[in-house]
C-alpha cells in the first residue's frame, strides 16, 4: 500500500495522460482490494541492464550476445545498456545509479549507454540519478526512442550526449505539477466525518493541505515553485543552455526530436548503433586518459 500512497501524494515531472493513467489506476486498485498485485507491478517495472562487447573483426558494437552486470567473462572495452522504460519511480531511479557505479568499478565496462522511453515520473531521486549520470567516472550517454519527457529529460539532462532515433520521438516537458485531490464530499456521502486536531505550536504543520482546503493554493506552488526551479537549475547547468523563462523549453513544452536538438536539450540523431559506437569511443578515450 506504501507506493500506491506514494504515487498519490507526490509531486510528479510526467506527461499528463501518463500520469492521469497512473493515478487511476492506483485509485481502482485500492477501490478493488488489488493494490498488492498493483504494486507487484510496480516494482517489477525496474532498470534493465545487459553489456555488450566490440567485434574484433569490423570494430562494431557487436550486441548479439549480451552478459550480466556481474559476468565474470564480460569482454574488455564493453559497452554497459540500461533501459529506462515507462514511468520513473524512485526505486528506478535508485537502481540507475547503482548501476552506473557497478559500470564505474569494472575495469572491463568502459561506457554507459542508457535507452530512454519514458513520461517522467515521481520527482524522488531524479535530482540524484542525474547528478549521478553527470559526475560518472565512465561517459554516460542518452539515446530516446519514442519518448523522454519531463523527470526523463531531467534525468538524461547528466549525459554527455543525447542521440534521438527518429523525427518523431517527443522530448521535453520541463516543469512540475501536482494534483490536488478534495475528498471530502466523499466522505461526507460515506457519514463519515473528519477533524484534524493540531497542537498549539503546530501552526505550520500540514501548512499546503490546510491552506488548500481553504481555497488557498500558495503554499503548494510555493513548493512546486522550489522544485521547477531545481529541475530549471540542473537542466541548464547540464546541458549548457541559456536560461529564458520566455522560451517554451522552461514552460513545459513538448518537442519533436529536431525541435529539441534546435532548442538544445538533445544533441543529434542517430541509430543505436551509432550512438553506441560513440559511447565506446568516448569510454575508450577516458579509459587512455586514466589507464584503468
Amino acid at each position: 500500500m506504501d507506493k500506491t500512497i506514494q504515487i498519490l501524494t507526490s509531486p510528479m515531472g510526467c506527461e499528463p495522460s501518463a500520469r492521469r493513467s497512473l493515478i487511476a489506476s492506483a485509485i481502482l486498485a485500492i477501490k478493488n482490494g488489488t493494490t498488492e498485485a498493483f504494486e507487484k507491478q510496480l516494482t517489477s517495472s525496474t532498470i534493465q541492464a545487459k553489456v555488450y562487447a566490440m567485434d574484433d573483426e569490423d570494430g562494431e558494437v557487436d550486441t548479439v550476445d549480451p552478459y550480466e552486470l556481474d559476468d565474470v567473462s564480460i569482454p574488455t572495452n564493453s559497452v554497459c545498456v540500461l533501459w529506462v522504460e515507462g514511468m520513473i519511480y524512485p526505486w528506478k531511479a535508485f537502481r540507475l545509479e547503482q548501476c552506473i557505479q557497478q559500470c564505474n568499478a569494472n575495469p572491463r565496462i568502459v561506457g554507459v549507454l542508457v535507452v530512454y522511453n519514458t513520461p517522467g515520473g515521481l520527482l524522488h531521486r531524479v535530482d540524484i540519478a542525474s547528478e549521478a549520470i553527470k559526475t560518472s567516472v565512465k561517459p554516460v550517454v542518452g539515446y530516446i526512442t519514442g519518448m523522454c519527457a519531463s523527470a526523463g529529460i531531467w534525468m538524461a539532462s547528466g549525459s554527455k550526449r543525447i542521440f534521438c532515433a527518429a523525427k518523431s520521438d517527443r522530448v521535453g516537458s520541463i516543469g512540475i505539477m501536482t494534483t490536488w485531490e478534495d475528498d471530502s464530499k466523499l466522505y461526507e456521502s460515506m457519514g463519515v466525518e473528519f477533524k484534524d486536531l493540531y497542537a498549539t505550536l503546530s501552526t505550520k504543520k500540514n501548512e499546503e493541505s490546510r491552506a488548500a482546503e481553504e481555497g488557498d493554493f500558495t503554499p503548494i506552488i510555493n513548493n512546486l515553485d522550489f522544485a521547477n526551479n531545481l529541475f530549471h537549475s540542473q537542466v541548464v547547468a547540464n546541458l549548457g543552455i541559456k536560461y529564458d523563462t520566455a522560451s517554451p523549453v522552461f514552460q513545459g513544452a513538448m518537442f519533436y526530436a529536431e525541435d529539441a536538438i534546435s532548442k538544445g536539450i538533445a544533441h543529434e540523431m542517430g541509430s543505436l548503433n551509432k550512438a553506441l559506437k560513440y559511447t565506446l569511443s568516448e569510454g575508450m578515450k577516458v579509459q587512455a586518459n586514466n589507464n584503468y
